[in-house]
Parts: structure tokens; sequence; C-alpha cells
């Protein structure tokens, strides 16, 4: 009996690319830049719930390493900044190793991909942009804050 898939989504962070470190590594210096907190307090606080959209995930930072709530503004502040340093240096990241050819494969087989991430969508839209595996993506999607 084959097996057919109508389709397969890939994580982007930590997946498709091993980019954590370096995400972490960014919220660390937003976070101490905007509010004198130590990049090793936002790096403990990121790790402990790292994968769930960014509006609970820095709202569990700010508890964590503020002892408080972060209000909207705050985050919408903190988000654009984290979207913006992300993009810079995360579009110069390569994929992982094999990834591509894999990517190839199935979209030559004919298997509908996409990609995801606890990112803003526009994030991630700008991350995936210039790259040319972003053409092996029918779907490409992210978290809204609220």
């Amino acid at each position: 009996m084959k097996i057919v898939y109508p389709a397969i989504l890939f994580d982007l962070d930590g997946t498709l690319v091993m980019s954590m470190e370096t995400k972490i590594k960014n919220a660390g210096q937003i976070w101490h830049e905007r509010y004198g907190v130590t990049p090793e307090k936002v790096y403990a606080a990121y790790v402990s719930h790292s994968g769930v959209p960014r509006r609970q995930l820095f709202q569990a930072i700010g508890k964590e390493t503020l002892n408080r709530n972060i209000s909207d503004d705050e985050y919408r502040s903190l988000s654009t900044a984290f979207s913006e340093r992300n993009i810079e240096v995360l579009c110069e990241l390569p994929f992982v190793t094999g990834c591509e050819a894999l990517l190839s494969d199935l979209f030559s087989a004919g298997v509908n991909m996409g990609v995801s991430s606890s990112a803003e969508p526009d994030e991630v839209l700008a991350r995936l942009k210039h790259r040319k595996e972003a053409r092996f993506f029918q779907v490409i999607l992210g978290s809204r804050g609220s």
C-alpha cells in the first residue's frame, strides 16, 4: 500500500534553519537594552517557553525577568525590534545540510509543503523572501500577537 501525504509542514527555526541560538541572543540583547535584564535570564526564560506564539513567549519572559506582565504597547515595540534584528541576521543562516535536496525531492514528487514559525507572519515572509528554498513552500505560516 502506498502512503500518500497531502502535505508536510516543516518548522522553520530549529528544524530547517539552526537559528535558535541567534534568536535567543537577539532577544537577550533587546531585553537588556530596554530593561537592563541580563541576557542569561532572558536565555533561561526563552528556552523554557520557546515554541509558543511570540506574544505568549514575551509575556513569560516578562514575568520571569521583570516579575510583571508586559503591556500591549511594550509587546509591539519589543516584537518589532526582535523581528527587525532577526530579519537582519537570520536571512544569512543556511538551511540545514541536505535540507534543500530533501525539499527538492519532495517538491518533484508533488508533495505540498508548508513552513511554520512562532514568529510574526511578516518576519517569516521577509526571512524567506530571497531564499531559493522558498519556492518549495505553498504555505508560509507565522503566529500573530494579540
